[in-house]
């Protein structure tokens, strides 16, 4: 109900225009299982993601301007050369990095500042961030690499980063993307589908499969080695 143009029909419209189209992936996915022996030939469906609805666009980057981190430019993006911090968002995750030339022990100051900003950002009496993850906490979140931000943001849901800079220099502004991904992934609405049937896979629930795992179980199904870095338990 919160974002821009909602009315209780549009979003009846939507929620039939949906149904539609799972009805229609249904159908088709009946028509292939009946074409196959299903004794000798295993069918694995995996979705991408789920989405979520959001209202609100937010542009770390004015936050960052704000706190005398980040130099922006006449096109509302930071200045990599300039700024001691930035921020590179997309949908429901963004990262913060600190500049190489901020060393210690004012880089690690500077970012349990940060962190504690951002957790006490506040937008329309809102809290949009769900979670602030330092680098070295990163593998609780699957996000373990030496190229992820210094600190990871999640939004909440409704909210979204953007790497676009927001009209007027705007720190958060209604959005015009009425859906994003990206949140963090105990959100069930972001959890996609996982169905496996047919030979090899056991007339019981798998439980709860990780996208990270889905290559490793596909590889065992065809007899051959899994992706070196793939994750994957009987």
């Amino acid at each position: 109900p919160r974002q821009p143009g909602y009315t209780p029909a549009l979003a009846a419209s939507s929620a039939r225009a949906r149904r539609r189209i799972w009805q229609a992936v249904d159908r088709g996915l009946a028509r292939l299982l009946a074409a196959l022996d299903l004794s000798t030939t295993t069918v694995v469906l995996a979705s991408d993601h789920g989405m979520l609805p959001i209202h609100t666009r937010i542009d770390l980057n004015v936050l960052l301007r704000d706190a005398g981190l980040a130099v922006l430019g006449d096109d509302g993006r930071p200045d990599p050369a300039r700024s001691r911090a930035l921020a590179l968002g997309q949908g429901g995750a963004a990262h913060v990095y600190l500049a190489p030339s901020v060393v210690e022990p004012e880089r690690s100051a500077l970012l349990a500042s940060l962190e504690e900003r951002f957790e006490r950002l506040a937008v329309g009496g809102d809290r949009p961030i769900a979670r602030v993850v330092p680098h070295g906490r990163l593998a609780e979140v699957g996000l373990d690499h030496p190229n992820s931000g210094d600190l990871v943001l999640f939004a909440r849901p409704g909210y979204s980063f953007d790497e676009d800079p927001l009209p007027g220099g705007a720190l958060a502004a209604p959005t015009a993307t009425y859906g994003r991904h990206g949140h963090l992934h105990d959100e069930p609405r972001v959890q996609p589908i996982f169905l496996a049937l047919g030979r090899g896979v056991p007339k019981s629930s798998l439980g709860t499969v990780k996208t990270v795992e889905v290559a490793g179980r596909v590889a065992a199904w065809l007899g051959i080695e899994p992706p070196r870095r793939a994750s994957f338990e009987n």
